[in-house]
C-alpha cells in the first residue's frame, strides 16, 4: 500500500535554507521521506512563496536562490498545479479559518489527496490540526508576521449552492478546453 503523500509548505524549506531553528526538524522529516519513497506534493505557488523572501527580506543573490532551489529540488517535490475546484475548496478553508489563500491551498491539496501536511505556520497549524504530518514541528513555531488573530472554525458567508456540483464540472471543462486550444495554437 502506498502511503499518503505530504505536503510541504514554504516554512520548512526556508527554515533548512536560512538555518532557522527548525531547520533540524525539517532536515530529519525530509530525510525520512525520501528514505521511505513518500511522495512530496507542493502547490504551483509554493516556489514563489519561497523564492520571494529569499530575494527580498533576506537579499539572496539570484545564484544564492537558484542553489536553494536545487537544494530543495532534492526532495523531488511533485508540483500541483491548483484548479478551480481547489482554489474554491481553499477560499472556503481561508474564510473558516481566517487564512491567507496561499496558506488554505496547502490545507486543500491535504484534503484533496488524502495527504498530511508538513508546516511549522501556526496558524495553518491550529487550523487543521487533522491534517498535520506526525513528528513535524509539534510544537507549533510563532513567526514574525503571525497576527494576534483568533484561530478556530468561524461562521462561513459561503453560498450554499446546490448546483455547485455542476458548476465545478463546468469549471473543470472550460480548463480542457483552454488547454486543448493553446495547444493547437
Amino acid at each position: 500500500m502506498t502511503p499518503p503523500p505530504v505536503i510541504v509548505d514554504a516554512s520548512g524549506p526556508l527554515a533548512l535554507l536560512l538555518d532557522q531553528e527548525e531547520a533540524p526538524l525539517m532536515l530529519a522529516a525530509s530525510r525520512r521521506w525520501v528514505r521511505t519513497g513518500m511522495r512530496i506534493l507542493v502547490p504551483d505557488h509554493f516556489w514563489l512563496e519561497v523564492t520571494h523572501p529569499l530575494l527580498r527580506r533576506h537579499r539572496w543573490t539570484s545564484d544564492e536562490v537558484l542553489t536553494g532551489l536545487r537544494d530543495i529540488d532534492g526532495l523531488r517535490p511533485q508540483t500541483i498545479p491548483i484548479d478551480r475546484p481547489m482554489l474554491l475548496l481553499a477560499v472556503d478553508l481561508a474564510e473558516r479559518y481566517r487564512l491567507s489563500t496561499y496558506d488554505a491551498t496547502y490545507a486543500a491539496l491535504a484534503q484533496v489527496t488524502g495527504g498530511t501536511l508538513a508546516t511549522f505556520d501556526q496558524a495553518l497549524r491550529q487550523a487543521v490540526p487533522d491534517l498535520l504530518e506526525s513528528g513535524f514541528g509539534e510544537i507549533p513555531v510563532r513567526r514574525v508576521n503571525d497576527g494576534d488573530a483568533p484561530y478556530g472554525e468561524h461562521p462561513v458567508a459561503w453560498p450554499d449552492w446546490s448546483e455547485i456540483g455542476s458548476y465545478l464540472g463546468v469549471l473543470r471543462r472550460r480548463a480542457r478546453e483552454e488547454l486543448g486550444a493553446a495547444d493547437r495554437r
